[in-house]
């Protein structure tokens, strides 16, 4: 048999299934309400807040190009700078103009600004400088996010991991054994399969949340992580599992183990994430996180250690696979 039959069974299968569909836009719709609430993705890049003791003239230039909204107390002014979105401030102070920022805003917007008020420098002598209100990268907003993206990516397993086990449950694998269809076929499959929908929804997210301004290697990474995530948490579902009902059970402590657990191990103290380095999860979700920070330290190092522990993972499950699909080697 064909991977090509295989394939086009398998996503009739899915496709039949209202259940799996909603399991694959959840964590989509998880990342467009982020997009919506995070003040990191939306764009306020033609508005400006400014006290009202800002020189008329300098008012004057900045309203050539951004709406402007004026405060007479600095109170509200941070208040407002403080909400979702990437608005900045201006304020007057010590002879010179103090650009006010959350900390969390796009650069482009922060760099548009310094170049308008650059080029008003060069026409009137004045000092600029930026303040940071000292709330800089959303760390809880980010780790939501990289959660999202790994979930989003890695789902595909899951389904993946539920077909194998219908096949065993459908006598289906009893068929293919004795057929010219090997394990080597049956699982080059599967695999191809949940690469095909982790790639299609890392890609969709992702443009959801930035467009097609990112750095392409990070998103390599992340895409190849991600799909060898995806594939390894099918294989270890759709090995264990004897049915539906098992499969489900087994799904939620893998979920938890590879996809869950690494969110919560970023969290601890640096000494005790020293024993999360074994889970693939960890050094995923890592390289995720780094990204949106904008840090991307150690990231080659990152992909090499997570390369290296799933196919360890999937390597240790080749001889229960043997045995539970009973097909040709």
């Amino acid at each position: 048999m064909k991977i090509k039959n295989l394939l086009k069974k398998d996503f009739k299968l899915i496709l039949k299934d209202k259940l799996n569909i909603i399991f694959y836009i959840m964590p989509l719709i998880l990342i467009i309400i982020i997009k919506i609430f995070s003040p990191s993705f939306m764009n306020s890049s033609s508005k400006l807040l400014l006290m009202n003791n800002i020189d008329k003239e300098i008012k004057t230039e900045l309203q050539k190009y951004y709406d402007i909204k004026e405060y007479d107390d600095e109170e509200d002014l941070i208040k407002r700078i403080n909400s979702f979105d990437d608005i900045i401030g201006i304020k007057y102070e010590n002879s010179q103009i103090k650009i006010l920022v959350q900390g969390n805003e796009d650069p482009l917007i922060k760099n548009q600004l310094n170049n308008i008020l650059s080029h008003i420098q060069n026409e009137r002598q004045i000092n600029i400088e930026t303040s940071s209100l000292g709330i800089e990268n959303n760390q809880i907003l980010n780790m939501i996010t990289s959660l999202s993206i790994l979930l989003v990516i890695g789902i595909p397993g899951v389904s993946m991991g539920f077909l194998m086990v219908e096949d065993k449950e459908s006598k289906m694998i009893e068929a293919y054994s004795v057929s010219p269809l090997n394990l080597k076929i049956y699982m080059i499959e599967k695999i191809i399969f949940a690469s095909i929908i982790s790639v299609i929804l890392g890609i969709i997210s992702q443009i959801i949340l930035i467009g097609f301004n990112f750095n392409y290697l990070e998103f390599i990474y992340i895409l190849i992580l991600g799909t060898l995530l995806s594939i390894t948490v099918g294989i270890i579902i759709g090995t264990i599992a004897d049915n539906q009902n098992s499969a489900i059970a087994i799904s939620k402590t893998i979920i938890f183990i590879f996809i869950m657990l690494p969110m919560i191990a970023v969290i601890l103290p640096q000494k005790i994430q020293y024993f999360f380095y074994i889970l693939p999860g960890y050094w995923v979700y890592n390289i995720i996180l780094s990204g949106i920070n904008e840090t991307m330290i150690n990231s080659f190092s990152s992909f090499i250690i997570a390369l290296i522990l799933h196919i360890l993972v999937i390597i240790a499950m080749i001889p229960k696979m043997s045995k539970e699909f009973k097909l040709k080697v």
